[in-house]
Order: C-alpha cells, then structure tokens, then sequence
C-alpha cells in the first residue's frame, strides 16, 4: 500500500463532525431566544410602579445599567467559550465576572458611605427575601440549560470558566426582571438575597463546567 492509498483509507475511516456554527450566526441566535425570554418574564412580573421615578436616583440608574451590561458581556463570552481559541477575544471571558465585582462594590459602597441606614432587622423582616432568591434561581434554570448545552456541543478550554459564564448570564436576567418589577430598594436585601446567591450560583456552574464539558 503506498503512502497516497493510505491517506484515503484513514480519510474515510475518521468519523466527520459538524462544523461548529459561526460566532455571528450563534450569538445572534441567544441574544434573540435571551430576549425573548427576558421580555416574557417581564411579563410575568410587572414592573414596578415608581420605576421612571426611580431612575431619577442615580444609585438605581447605575445599577441596572451595570446588570444590563453583565448580560451582554457575559452573553458574549459564553459564546465565545464555545470555541476553543475565544475566536482570538481571550480577554472578553473575563469581562463578565470584572462587571459583577464592580456591582458588588458599588452595592458596598453605598453602605459604607452611608447611603442606606444598615439595620440587621431588615434581613428577618424584608418581604419576599428567600422568595426572590428561589425567583432567580427558578428563572435561570432554563437560559443556563440552553447556554450549557450549546458550549457543550462545542470545544471549550476552560471548562470551569464557561460553566461560570453561562450561569452568571443565566442570573443577571431574573436579577435584572427582579431589580425592575420588585418595590424593595433595601441594598442589604439585594446583597444578602439577590447578588450574593448569584455569585454561589455561578460557583455551582463552574463546578457543572468541570464535568459536563469535557471532550
């Protein structure tokens, strides 16, 4: 057998996959479906009453422009971990988890600086406290499903990271519905109850990552 029948035979006997989609062409796709989605709990929800009176407050403005901005930039680089080299945009993995730092500073702050009066009683008596968080968690199960499903039918690289990403996206969408419909401005219920569960929640995605994107 020369070199050239050889050649062929391993051609033919190497099992062909699909071509992954284009990063254009899939992006497109999940901004749509995360879209759809978010316009549909919204929905559900309502917004609250007072919310064009609220983003009179510079406090609420900034906020939810920092939630709006953790989704695009972390939908972007779930994407994008799909792809084994990032499509070259290596540095955009990182972009989400640097915006959900900055949120949680910025919630910080203000209660460092005294811009809300912190009382431990607020944690007992805040309404709808353990009910938000079930809210986030229940309404991220599906687009965190979605966003796994689609990175594990590609070739990630850092596993942990994607699996991180997807959830953290997955979240900022029933923050962001929760944070616009909820009549509860209390910056400690949003850490304790909103925030601080994403992050665990986003830890539990990177542990997922580990084990469901492997090659």
């Amino acid at each position: 057998m020369d070199t050239n029948e050889l050649i062929q035979q391993l051609a033919q006997s190497t099992p062909s996959q699909k071509k992954l989609f284009g990063v254009r062409r899939l992006l497109m796709f999940i901004s749509l479906f995360l879209l759809s989605y978010v316009f549909v709990l919204q929905l559900t929800l309502g917004l609250r009453d007072d919310l064009w009176s609220q983003f009179e407050r510079v406090t609420f403005s900034i906020e939810v422009l920092l939630l709006l901005t953790l989704l695009v930039v972390s939908t972007i680089a779930s994407v994008l971990a799909r792809y084994p080299d990032s499509h070259q945009y290596d540095s955009v993995n990182y972009l989400p988890f640097i915006v959900f730092a900055v949120l949680l500073v910025f919630l910080l702050a203000q209660i460092l600086l005294s811009m809300e009066a912190v009382d431990s009683h607020q944690l007992t008596a805040s309404q709808h406290g353990f009910e938000c968080t079930l809210w986030i968690a229940a309404s991220a199960s599906l687009p965190a499903w979605v966003l796994m499903s689609m990175i594990r039918r590609g070739a990630s690289v850092f596993p942990r990271q994607a699996g991180a990403l997807s959830v953290l996206t997955a979240t900022a969408i029933g923050c962001l519905t929760l944070r616009l419909s909820e009549m509860n401005d209390s910056i400690l219920h949003l850490l304790v109850w909103h925030y601080i569960p994403s992050f665990v929640f986003a830890l539990v995605g990177a542990w997922l990552g580990k084990h469901l994107f492997k090659w």
